[in-house]
């Protein structure tokens, strides 16, 4: 099974309806970087606070430094991931947690950075979920391939 990607700005994209019973979200797109150079998985601060997850109440778990910058890592509930199949089938994956990077300075320009950050799946998410990236961009194949 494959889970077609997209590759945009230089960027390899995916993007999944997220649902969580304990935020009321249901089948929500969320565009996620595949970024193999990142060991943690999070979603941005803009996306959270478009899906209405309360940040206030999430527990603060460890630092982050990307790109120069220092976030703070959030822990969720669960996510339940939805990923479009080249089957057009869906392909659940349930996670027992997930994070929010926030930033951690307080300026206008820093916070609106924060809310505009993208949100990752890194490395962590790929071997937990024994997910394989195959990546050819000169015959334009990009996909994530499930081991069954």
């Amino acid at each position: 099974m494959r889970i077609p990607l997209k590759f945009i700005d230089g960027r390899i994209v995916v993007t999944p309806s997220i649902s969580a019973e304990s935020y009321r979200i249901r089948y929500k797109p969320v565009s996620f970087i595949v970024d193999t150079g990142s060991s943690k998985s999070f979603m941005s601060h803009g996306d959270a606070l478009r899906l209405q997850i309360p940040i206030s109440s999430l527990s603060h778990t460890e630092p982050l430094r990307m790109g120069g910058s220092r976030y703070e890592l959030l822990q969720t509930k669960p996510f339940l991931f939805h990923f479009k199949t080249e089957e057009i089938k869906l392909y659940p994956i349930k996670t027992s947690k997930f994070f929010v990077a926030l930033g951690t300075k307080k300026t206008e320009e820093a916070i609106t950075e924060s809310q505009n950050f993208p949100s990752i799946l890194g490395t962590d998410f790929l071997m937990t979920n024994k997910l394989y990236l195959h990546f050819d961009p000169h015959n334009n194949e990009m996909y994530l391939s499930i081991k069954v």
